[in-house]
């Protein structure tokens, strides 16, 4: 499975690339949202793109649609995180179109699980 992280959070790149390795899973880390678009466009596609809801130049919301908007990734599934959860949260980003949605700190012990279990 190949992942792209875009969050500008140290602590959660360091987590999700710890667990990546544990499980043999690749990793691509962007601390932007203009970063990850540049990956996406010159990168092979990941299984799974996690967005950061709330990103330095952007926002993952908008990121998400702009993805889809140029094709970007359109075989990819996309994972919302964030630290302000709330159930509205949940719901937002469910709406705009993201598979899952996690709250940090990440489910250590599942997350990486229930990302394969999405790509399936």
């Amino acid at each position: 499975m190949r992942i792209l992280l875009i969050d500008d959070d140290l602590d959660t790149q360091n987590v999700v690339a710890m667990l990546s390795a544990k499980s043999g899973v690749h990793l691509d880390v962007s601390g932007t949202g203009q970063a990850g678009l540049e990956s996406l466009r010159t990168a092979q596609q990941p299984d799974v793109i996690i967005l950061d809801i709330r990103l330095p130049d952007s926002n993952g919301y908008s990121l998400l649609e702009l993805i889809h908007r140029e094709n970007l990734a359109p075989n990819s599934k996309f994972v919302a995180i964030t630290a302000y959860y709330s159930v509205d949260s949940d719901i937002e980003a469910r709406r705009h179109g993201f598979h899952a949605f996690y709250a940090k700190p990440l489910p250590t012990t599942q997350f990486i699980p229930d990302l394969e279990k999405l790509v399936g």
